[in-house]
């Protein structure tokens, strides 16, 4: 009588062990199965998006932009537009005492358009907005000639790292894009120490491939 009920106790565990790993398999490879296809369609929207920007043939943006120097902080909002392979111009609207400037670079040349202002005062007051840095073209070259730039999927938005040799003042670039609408979001551009010497925000954007 005790064999019988060891025996059927016996059989009773492993019956139970087998249903309990049969159940983990099956728990395990749906979860994987899961996360694998999960991952693969993350990856694929992430790459066409990252792509998307990569491969613009012109945009249009309204930007807001934070300047950090040693000794003040400047803002500004204004217009941008790009054209490939090197046209790119921009309008200054806020603060007011620069609104309506206009700079617009063609190939190596530059143009600025305001009476009102002289070349000096801007080059030595308003630095980065007569530089190409700011543009979001010029982060695409960066971007595509770094080879240690970095991807970073999070959970909103994926960022792009890249680096910049040449400029203390202007070396590590990152770029915010929205997963659900592939535009940019925010570039952010640090100087040798890492220190933030622009931030920008896009408040808008319009882009052609």
């Amino acid at each position: 009588m005790k064999k019988k009920s060891k025996t059927k106790k016996i059989k009773f565990i492993i019956l139970f062990l087998i249903t309990l790993i049969i159940f983990i398999t099956i728990f395990i490879k749906n979860h994987y199965k899961f996360s694998e296809n999960g991952n693969n369609i993350n990856s694929k929207q992430s790459e066409e998006i990252v792509n998307d920007i990569l491969n613009i043939s012109s945009y249009k943006a309204e930007i807001e932009m934070t300047v950090t120097g040693n000794k003040n902080t400047s803002k500004y909002k204004m217009t941008q537009a790009y054209t490939k392979p090197n046209i790119c111009t921009q309008e200054i609207i806020e603060p007011s005492n620069i609104a309506g400037l206009k700079i617009m670079y063609n190939e190596n040349t530059l143009y600025i358009n305001n009476t009102n202002l002289n070349l000096e005062t801007i080059y030595k007051d308003y630095p980065y907005i007569a530089e190409n840095i700011i543009w979001l073209s010029d982060f695409i070259n960066i971007y595509s000639n770094d080879n240690n730039k970095e991807l970073v999927e999070e959970k909103e938005e994926i960022v792009l790292k890249c680096k910049k040799e040449g400029n203390k003042y202007n070396v590590y670039y990152e770029l915010n894009i929205d997963k659900k609408t592939g535009k940019p979001t925010k570039l952010l551009i640090r100087d040798v120490n890492k220190k933030e010497v622009v931030y920008i925000v896009y408040t808008k954007v319009e882009m052609s491939s």
